[in-house]
């Protein structure tokens, strides 16, 4: 009967010292989340980030990984956009032009807080080839969705990450 009570005792201490790093773990992973969420509201603030994109999503076809070293920077008004693009061109420069892989200035841009954990950042960038619409959303944890309308190019879709670490 001793024996008894004693193994019921320590499955109540194994039950209570589990509860105790689980919570903290909780804890841990709530203060991790805020400080990521505050990041990106500094990243959004200040209107220069980088965003590193993992997959792209045209219109026609299946959804792609995409190779490191893909992505668009923000830099107060100027963008510089680095990415792939598969698609349909209705007008465009012989040998295909620059698609998706220029710098220019941003003419317009509007930002918006849609629900809670959501930011939509819209520009409107026009070069010597093409007027485009990006429409970047920004979660809280850093993840983005980012839409691209072109003019003379279909739309396509990519996915990525905000860089916080620079």
């Amino acid at each position: 009967l001793a024996m008894k009570k004693l193994f019921l005792l320590m499955i109540a201490v194994a039950g209570l010292a589990a509860c105790t790093v689980s919570r903290q773990t909780a804890e841990g992973r709530a203060a991790k989340a805020a400080h990521v969420a505050q990041r990106v509201g500094e990243k959004l603030d200040s209107m220069r980030f980088r965003v590193d994109v993992n997959y792209i999503y045209p219109r026609r076809g299946a959804a792609r990984a995409v190779d490191f070293g893909y992505g668009i920077r923000l830099s107060g008004d100027t963008l510089y956009s680095r990415l792939p693009y598969f698609g349909r061109a209705y007008h465009v420069p012989y040998g295909g032009g620059k698609a998706l892989d220029f710098t220019a200035p941003v003419g317009d841009r509007q930002v918006r807080r849609l629900k809670n954990g959501l930011t939509r950042v819209e520009l409107r960038v026009t070069n010597d080839e093409d007027r485009y619409l990006y429409v970047i959303d920004v979660f809280d944890n850093g993840r983005v969705m980012l839409d691209v309308t072109a003019q003379e190019r279909e739309q396509v879709q990519f996915a990525g990450e905000m860089v916080l670490d620079e």
